[in-house]
């Protein structure tokens, strides 16, 4: 345990005996019963709007000496309704009222996270794109979705005209290159000048987004991601203290529990949200790469596992596990690096933390006791 108090301790053990006691259950519990979890987890993100905050949002609700947060369960109970319902309705993914009840279950628990100022978690339950790809989604959604990040990066880093023009050029080539291949005016042609209308659209929506609608706190954190130095003193502490942790370990650290800035507390949530520079200054930079190398490692297993499910229920609930993964590790490292806004992602099984730690657990042990009986769900259909 990196932090080595009990608190850190007793929420490992209790994952523990969850892993174990999901070993236990008959797999077929979990076959029956996501719409009843679904609801109850509907609900607790009901209640906990009007529980007091912590760091602006209101995400957590008191059980005795622990602290609930259902967001983080949320991510379990969509996965399993998500695989529930597209198995048992034969959902094929298309402009259709079965794809609409599939947007819905997912967007339901997005809305109410984002009623609770869990930008974070939001952004994590995008991931289910990936699953809904792998079903049959067409390929311009993701596309889509990476074009838009693309020019909000470009907007943030280069600014408005400069992006603007951007786009001009890479649609004014695309076009004169399929002139000059066609030597006529084509469908093609009408299809990039429709797209560099709706990416210019896009972009000036962006604009107006951080510049008159977003309130100033999350403004000075967009700005602080693109220049942190400016922001030294509030938004941008966090993520300079991180690169300087990081650096301070070298190649092979300063040792286990001898981080002289780490000890200091110079990075705060260093044990949840930046756990990464923990890592990298008592382990160094031979430590990350270990830690990832681990973790990519830890998600291909989960992709081979999910691909050789003979279920579609096994198939697409081992998907959203795997995405689900990827994504808390992509953010939250992209976040500690400084490539993203600070959000709150924890580092899956790695960062201090109750709820997030057993959600974890849940979905990795749940995927297991279907591989473990993946002969025997495809006999029940």
């Amino acid at each position: 345990c990196l932090v080595g108090s009990e608190m850190c301790i007793r929420d490992r053990s209790i994952s523990m005996v969850i892993g174990i006691i999901i070993l236990l259950i008959d797999y077929r519990f979990w076959l029956s019963t996501p719409i009843i979890f679904y609801g109850i987890i509907l609900i607790l993100l009901v209640v906990v709007l009007f529980m007091s905050g912590t760091n602006g949002a209101t995400s957590w609700i008191p059980i005795g000496p622990f602290k609930l947060q259902p967001s983080e369960f949320a991510k379990v109970t969509t996965s399993l309704l998500l695989a529930k319902y597209m198995d048992e309705h034969r959902v094929k993914i298309g402009m259709n009222q079965k794809t609409l009840f599939t947007s819905l279950i997912i967007l339901i628990p997005m809305l109410l996270i984002l009623a609770q100022n869990e930008t974070g978690t939001v952004l994590v339950f995008t991931c289910f794109v990936i699953v809904l790809y792998r079903e049959g989604l067409t390929a311009i959604i993701p596309l889509l979705g990476i074009s838009m990040a693309a020019i909000t990066y470009s907007y943030l880093y280069l600014g408005l005209e400069e992006t603007r023009n951007i786009l001009i050029i890479i649609a004014t080539i695309a076009i004169g290159r399929n002139l000059f291949l066609t030597k006529k005016f084509n469908k093609i042609i009408v299809y990039i000048i429709l797209g560099l209308i709706l990416s210019l659209l896009f972009l000036y929506s962006i604009e107006l987004i951080i510049t008159e609608i977003m309130k100033p706190h999350h403004r000075a954190r967009i700005y602080a991601l693109v220049d942190p130095e400016k922001y030294s003193s509030t938004y941008g502490y966090q993520p300079l203290n991180a690169m300087r942790t990081f650096g301070h370990g070298g190649f092979t650290g300063t040792g286990h529990l001898k981080g002289d800035l780490t000890q200091l507390g110079l990075v705060p949530e260093q044990f949840t949200d930046f756990i990464l520079c923990t890592i990298g200054e008592e382990h160094g930079w031979l430590g990350i790469l270990v830690t990832i190398v681990l973790y990519i490692f830890f998600l291909s297993r989960l992709i081979i596992i999910a691909e050789r499910q003979k279920a579609a229920f096994a198939r697409i609930y081992g998907y959203s596990v795997a995405c689900i993964l990827f994504f808390h590790f992509m953010i939250n490292i992209g976040m500690e690096i400084s490539f993203l806004p600070v959000i709150g992602i924890p580092l899956p099984m790695l960062s201090y933390g109750g709820s997030s730690l057993w959600a974890f657990t849940i979905l990795v042990f749940i995927l297991l006791k279907f591989d473990l009986h993946k002969g025997e769900i495809l006999a029940r259909k």
